[in-house]
């Protein structure tokens, strides 16, 4: 027997339509029950909303005691999901918050685990996590409700009739076929031989009605994506793939740490939970209405405290190196980011002052494309092009064009700083004078003053000293493309003078593009000695490579590793153990400019105990603006101008209030209007509000 809802199980006021798949709501807190029910096994079943209104929709199990006339779950008999107007709720004799608001058109998949009591709800093939991890136990039934007399709830309960394929290990509700009456006429009759007189008629059986099931089932998966991700050029579009990840159900994670940063696709995620999580596993939650949606890429754990650490991200990396296809019609920025956004199996959110650019190569990466459309924006940062995912939502937002402004109420602030753009308009390269070589005849030796003692040879820097450190350098040999006044940095050995207890090496290499060197990798390694007699050892190192992309950017990719040693004592030997080991996500970002250079003589480049130096101030114009249009070039200008003899302010406050502050809004603090760069949001299970230390930036 198909499954259908029950027309002895509904409340007061439901009518039932469609052969009693769609339940007409004409009351409120009515509920209708599906005619079998299921005490043992995996089931997914879905109800869609197809009525005119979704603000007061429940959906979920019960057994035959199902309240027919109240609120679906308002009794130990039924657990439920819904949405009343204000907020989500899972409902078990009491309401918690759950899910997202539903509306109309939604599918609402319901999964149960009879045998493990767990109930775990999707909405449109999103899981929004477990509801329930035990006790859904008994004869169940699937059941719908409301409380707005237009809804109209349709039961999808056949596998052909599901929008969404069940979860791995789950059947369709209704997957046991169905009876199709057929009639069979068996009587076989031969002709009558009158001559002979006899009777020759042979009845060998009756007409008689026989059922057969006709019903065979196969799984077929309508929805197919193709990973095109191992390719070195996408011949096709299609989303990536991540429905091989699961997603964690809430309460799990004791600690969450947010990182939205400023720039391009450049969040990240860190928590911490008692449970051990499989890399590539997926994270969904909401927090206050705001949508998290990371990937665990990174983990490590902690023996003294028995917790595991995770780093993650928005499939970041993944979709920074995807290629792009591009169609002719690919001239503007808006076009560009409506094929980027297509491609990812995004949808796409974009306010910009439009402009016009060169057609893309077909072998164009994610991090291509966003580098040569937005990166040389960051040189007029009121205009600056925020590029961030939000859920399937890739937002591309202009500074200016936030849709509003958020007031701040719970605050504090922290720090205030300002400086005069003048200075942001300048490049900062260093004059070959150092203060205390007037002359700058210093070729050979060692020089003090102001507590500094500085070692040169042939004209570099090969040594500087100071009371609490020292630091060493190396340079690239002398060749005929690296003649005496144009060698490059090789290595950097920075120690602790007073005790020797922290030693930090750094290394460069040179890759040549077009003819010139450029700094293709850095490697930076800090060994910290706790125990100077059997040390307990921590070693870190940064790794951090660049590689041209076009328009004078290039991409930089960077992770960072720790390993902890200590010595145990065994068998009358000291023995070395690793303690902890713990490998970092990978941060891809873009810069713009040639990384690295040569070294002139007498130069430190930038260090910190470097000695005051005179600085030469050139314009900062940049020459690698893609675009096309004179419109973008005046505005770029423009922006430039209004800048000139402009203050920058900085300011850094917590703020306790419930709602998240993310780019798609100015700040309102302290009367002024400010724009934001960063915002750190963290969350604990004893913390009723996160705190998120904001970083806001403004110009006057």
């Amino acid at each position: 027997m198909a499954t259908t809802w029950n027309p002895s199980k509904v409340g007061t006021g439901i009518s039932l339509i469609s052969n009693n798949l769609v339940a007409v709501m004409s009351a409120v807190n009515r509920n209708v029950l599906a005619v079998d029910g299921k005490n043992a096994g995996k089931w997914y079943f879905e109800i869609k909303t197809v009525g005119t209104a979704a603000s007061q929709t429940y959906v979920g199990v019960g057994t035959e005691n199902t309240a027919l006339n109240s609120y679906l779950g308002s009794n130990a008999e039924s657990w439920a999901y819904g949405w009343d107007g204000s907020a989500a709720y899972r409902f078990h004799a009491g309401f918690v918050a759950y899910g997202s608001q539903i509306n109309v058109g939604d599918v609402i998949g319901v999964a149960v685990d009879i045998d493990n009591g767990s109930l775990e709800f999707y909405k449109n093939g999103t899981s929004q996590g477990i509801a329930y991890s035990a006790g859904v136990t008994g004869t169940l039934y699937p059941v719908a409700g409301g409380s707005t007399t237009t809804n109209q709830l349709q039961g999808c309960f056949a596998a052909n009739d599901l929008t969404y394929s069940p979860p791995s290990g789950y059947s369709a509700w209704d997957s046991g076929g169905t009876e199709t009456t057929v009639t069979i006429d068996t009587l076989r009759q031969t002709t009558t031989d009158t001559t002979a007189n006899i009777d020759t008629l042979r009845q060998v059986g009756t007409t008689e009605t026989v059922s057969i099931d006709t019903m065979r089932e196969t799984i077929t998966d309508a929805t197919a994506t193709i990973d095109t991700s191992r390719r070195t050029k996408s011949t096709i579009s299609a989303p990536i793939d991540t429905s091989r990840r699961r997603t964690l159900p809430p309460g799990t994670v004791e600690r969450i740490s947010i990182d939205l940063k400023s720039g391009t696709l450049a969040d990240n995620y860190s928590a911490e939970m008692l449970e051990s999580i499989p890399l590539d596993t997926a994270y969904s939650a909401l927090i206050f209405g705001w949508p998290l949606n990371f990937t665990i890429r990174s983990k490590s754990y902690s023996p003294a405290s028995g917790r595991h650490s995770y780093g993650g991200d928005h499939d970041i990396s993944e979709l920074l190196k995807k290629y792009i296809n591009f169609s002719p019609a690919a001239t503007n920025a808006e076009t560009i980011m409506q094929m980027v956004a297509a491609q990812l199996g995004k949808t796409l959110a974009i306010n910009i002052d439009n402009h016009g650019v060169r057609q893309m190569s077909e072998q164009t990466t994610v991090m291509q494309v966003l580098s040569s459309l937005f990166g040389w924006t960051s040189e007029v940062p009121h205009q600056f092009v925020n590029v961030f995912l939000r859920g399937t939502v890739l937002n591309v937002l202009q500074r200016g064009k936030e849709s509003g402004s958020y007031a701040m109420v719970n605050y504090k602030p922290v720090s205030l700083t300002s400086r005069k753009l003048d200075t942001l308009m300048d490049t900062s390269n260093w004059n070959p004078k150092i203060i205390g070589d007037p002359d700058g005849t210093y070729q050979n030796g060692t020089f003090e003053f102001n507590g500094v003692s500085i070692t040169y040879t042939n004209g570099y820097v090969t040594q500087v000293v100071t009371s609490e450190d020292i630091t060493s350098f190396s340079y690239s040999a002398d060749t005929p493309d690296s003649p005496d006044d144009n060698k490059y940095m090789m290595q950097k050995v920075y120690t602790k003078n007073a005790a020797g207890t922290t030693t930090v090496y750094t290394g460069y290499n040179y890759a040549d593009y077009r003819g010139i060197p450029y700094l293709a990798a850095e490697v930076e390694q800090e060994i910290m000695y706790v125990n100077a007699q059997y040390p307990n050892v921590i070693i870190r190192q940064r790794t951090t490579n660049y590689y041209p992309m076009q328009s004078g950017f290039f991409g930089m990719q960077s992770r960072e590793t720790s390993w902890q040693y200590s010595y145990i004592y065994i068998d009358g030997h000291w023995v070395q153990t690793l303690d902890q080991l713990t490998v970092g996500p990978l941060q891809t970002q873009m810069v713009e400019g040639r990384p690295g250079g040569p070294v002139t003589p007498r130069q430190r480049a930038g260090e910190e105990n470097t000695p005051t130096v005179d600085i030469a101030r050139n314009p900062m114009v940049s020459n690698h603006i893609p675009v096309t249009d004179t419109t973008t070039l005046q505005r770029y200008a423009d922006g430039l101008v209004w800048l000139d003899g402009k203050t920058e302010y900085n300011l850094r406050v917590e703020c306790y209030d419930s709602h998240i502050v993310d780019f798609d809004k100015t700040v309102t603090v302290m009367g002024l209007v400010w724009y934001l760069q960063n915002n750190s949001i963290v969350m604990t299970g004893a913390q009723p509000k996160p705190k998120q230390t904001l970083d806001l930036v403004r110009w006057a």
